[in-house]
């Protein structure tokens, strides 16, 4: 490790002095005033900078993802303070300030696409990594609400609201194509089209194509002579396609998105077959969206939405007597309406309904002979919410919204937030946030159920709530700096959880399990009229059980994260981001190692205007370092991919 260290030492001091050498050249810079400046909408429901923001917020860039090369939400979501993932080589997890549960498929983040909602109707999971099915060329910007929002958005935003917002034809206004090639057997391509019409529609259109191969994979609990001695062969293979488009003309705005995933299973995860080429899951997540609003003035405005999303998920698993499939498809309508009024230069009055009705929310279970489990639990939710926003002073404001979510399949919840911002300095601001958020529990866990192994379904499961206090310090220390303290503490009540009853020996979901967690979040952030950026990231974070006083599982407590953008000449950009952090407990009471990881990303301006080139190398020193498994797995800790490269060109008309 000391070595590693040392070389990341002598990268960042290379670096430094090239730069030194290349004051004068002409760069696109970023600077530290149009980040703070930048205006999101998904805090609050109306646009404000993110210190007016009753939330912590983080913004990642479409810079910064070009920069650093993220290929995958999660990447760039593991670049944040409080922010640490997973993967088991099938899906991608999101842990956020010390709490991501084994394979929980991220049902605990709202997951938007400009302020549409991701999260699926039958588990509840939002996709981080390759399935999300979005070419991260066509983001525009990562906007990142930490703590409770399901005061305005309500089911599963108990830990965070994570907005990304697409590019638009204006933004964009040309055409690109774009390939890539790296190792494990990986190629990809990308095609991102925008234009603003003379008639004044803007339209943007992006589309993605990827294929893996992967390399062989060895897990020791399969070392035996009828398992290949632990040795899958050409099975961590991936591939997908995506498209989305959309359209804004005048008040009307039109978006639409198509996916298909595959991923085969190196793990043997459930007992299959170790070794067999047919285990997979296969993942689409769709939607079409559109919305319309009604200006009535400056200060009054109404937004109409609706939508329609689909969702499809197919896995196989074979075992040695049969092939065993378990098929899902989800589609829901939803119905918004949301006012907006500016009711003096002081208040701001944000209302609305919205109606969420599943069409269908099939899944089952099933092999060539017989169906082993089916379900189509219909749900439906009528929601209202409300918040004012009122300045106290000229220099203190209070955000106080709530939301009543009523289903009718259980009684109705009520999620309240209030927020007191107060801008003690003009270069200083302080925030008081508490709120309460939900998690309903999903049709998978009210209703599956699995007699031949004693699994047993319960319809009478409460949501999951969560209680959330913060205090949070936003301090610009020059034209040049700018750091975030937050100190929080939460408290999880009926957390969902399977329980085993000895005296049967049958496992069922039951909310018997409670979290108290608190934690230091640390960011502070330089950018230079030079182009230099850089940020340096600090989290403490104990999450634990107060029954037993255990900390939970796949729960690091220090996380450290530094990253640094260098322009070295007019031409070529450097960025390079170093990740410690600390075990993580497994499900068998294991513990993974501490690491550190290191990425470099090296990338081009134009060159004879049309052209840019991007290499990527993950895990720059090769660490080898593991990410702690689900209860399916076998293997405690499931290995994580030594250094990988990946070298993209993209031409521009």
């Amino acid at each position: 490790m000391r070595k590693n260290i040392f070389y990341i030492i002598i990268i960042f001091c290379l670096n430094q002095e090239l730069i030194c050498q290349n004051k004068d050249h002409d760069i696109s810079i970023v600077s530290l005033d149009s980040l703070l400046n930048i205006k999101i909408n998904s805090a609050s429901k109306h646009w404000q900078k993110t210190d007016e923001a009753p939330s912590t917020v983080s913004i990642i860039t479409s810079d910064d993802i070009e920069k650093f090369g993220y290929r995958t939400l999660d990447e760039a979501l593991n670049s944040l303070a409080g922010f640490y993932t997973s993967y088991d080589r099938n899906y991608s997890y999101v842990g956020v300030r010390g709490f991501s549960r084994p394979t929980d498929y991220n049902d605990r983040i709202l997951l938007l696409i400009n302020e549409h909602p991701i999260n699926e109707n039958i588990f509840g999971s939002s996709p981080t990594g390759s399935d999300l099915g979005l070419p991260m060329e066509s983001i525009e910007r990562i906007e990142v609400i930490r703590g409770p929002g399901s005061a305005l958005y309500g089911t599963g935003a108990m830990f965070a609201v994570i907005n990304i917002v697409t590019k638009t034809g204006k933004s964009f206004n040309k055409t690109t194509i774009k390939a890539g090639l790296g190792n494990l057997g990986r190629y990809s391509g990308n095609v991102n089209y925008g234009t603003d019409t003379q008639s004044g529609a803007d339209i943007f259109v992006t589309a993605e194509y990827f294929k893996q191969y992967g390399n062989n994979l060895y897990y020791k609990q399969f070392d035996t002579d009828s398992t290949n001695h632990g040795i899958v062969s050409n099975l961590d293979k991936e591939e997908y396609y995506d498209v989305l488009a959309s359209l804004n003309y005048d008040n009307f705005s039109l978006q639409a998105k198509y996916s298909n995933r595959i991923k085969y299973i190196p793990t043997a995860p459930f007992s299959v077959i170790f070794n067999d080429p047919r285990t997979k899951t296969v993942d689409g997540y769709n939607f079409i969206d559109a919305n319309y609003t009604i200006p009535f003035s400056e200060t009054h405005k109404i937004l109409l939405r609706t939508s329609l999303d689909n969702y499809l998920y197919k896995g196989v698993w074979p075992y040695v007597e049969y092939l065993q499939q378990e098929e899902s498809n989800g589609l829901w309508w939803t119905f918004s309406l949301q006012d907006s009024w500016s009711m003096s230069s002081s208040n701001m009055l944000i209302s609305g309904i919205e109606f969420k009705k599943d069409l269908n929310a099939e899944y089952k279970i099933f092999d060539s002979s017989s169906t082993y489990f089916e379900m189509n639990k219909l749900n439906s939710v009528f929601s209202f919410f409300l918040q004012d926003e009122l300045q106290i002073l000229k220099n203190l404001s209070l955000n106080c919204s709530f939301r009543f979510d009523d289903y009718s399949n259980m009684k109705g919840y009520l999620s309240p937030r209030a927020a007191l911002i107060y801008n003690i300095l003009p270069v200083t601001t302080l925030k008081f946030i508490v709120g309460s958020s939900l998690r309903a529990p999903s049709p998978y866990e009210l209703y599956f159920q699995d007699p031949l192994n004693n699994f047993l379904q319960n319809p009478n499961l409460s949501p999951e709530r969560i209680l959330t206090g913060e205090f949070v310090v936003e301090q610009r220390f020059s034209k040049k700096i700018y750091s975030t303290f937050s100190l929080y503490s939460y408290n999880v009540h009926d957390l969902i959880d399977q329980k085993l009853n000895t005296a049967d020996s049958s496992l069922q979901y039951q909310n018997f399990s409670k979290v108290h967690a608190f934690g230091v979040d640390a960011d502070i952030n330089y950018s230079s009229q030079e182009g230099i950026r850089a940020y340096l990231r600090y989290s403490y974070q104990l999450a634990m059980d107060p029954s037993s006083e255990e900390v939970l599982s796949n729960s690091p407590a220090h996380l450290l994260k530094a990253g640094l953008i260098l322009p070295l000449n007019k031409t070529f950009n450097c960025a390079t981001e170093i990740i410690y952090e600390t075990d993580r407990i497994c499900v068998d009471g294991s513990a993974t190692n501490s690491f550190v990881l290191a990425n470099l990303a090296i990338s081009t301006n134009k060159l004879f205007d049309r052209i840019k080139i991007h290499l990527k190398i993950n895990n720059l020193f090769n660490t080898a370092y593991s990410y702690p498994g689900g209860y399916e797995h076998l293997q405690p800790s499931i290995m994580q991919d030594r250094r990988t490269y990946f070298l993209t060109a993209e031409l521009e008309f």
